[in-house]
């Protein structure tokens, strides 16, 4: 999952690496439509899904790893509701400090 995903950058970059199936979600309305178009413009819409929302509009789904590219502050809030989308060995990527952690659901 892309975690505010802005232009779907890495939600397309992760779908280009392979991953079967990316959720990018973001709260600022105005990017999602942006994302969906380079979605398109760039042929991974059959693997990458862009919502509009926050982290809890992802309802139960679980995932394998998490990529954020926001600042220190969100992410730190975030943490917490993040850590309940984590599968058992997952791992979230923040790029601000290029820096990876392992999660676990515990």
């Amino acid at each position: 999952m892309d975690v505010g995903t802005g232009s779907g950058i890495l939600a397309i970059t992760a779908a280009k690496l392979g991953t079967a199936k990316v959720l990018g979600i973001d709260i600022d309305e105005d990017v999602v439509g942006s994302a969906r178009a380079n979605v398109i413009q760039n042929g991974v819409e059959n693997r990458v899904k862009i919502r509009y929302g926050s982290v809890e509009s992802v309802g139960s789904q679980t995932f394998d790893l998490l990529l954020a590219n926001i600042d220190r502050t969100t992410l730190t809030e975030l943490l917490p509701r993040l850590k309940r989308l984590t599968a058992a060995e997952s791992r979230l990527i923040d790029l601000q400090t290029t820096s990876s952690a392992s999660g676990s659901r515990s």
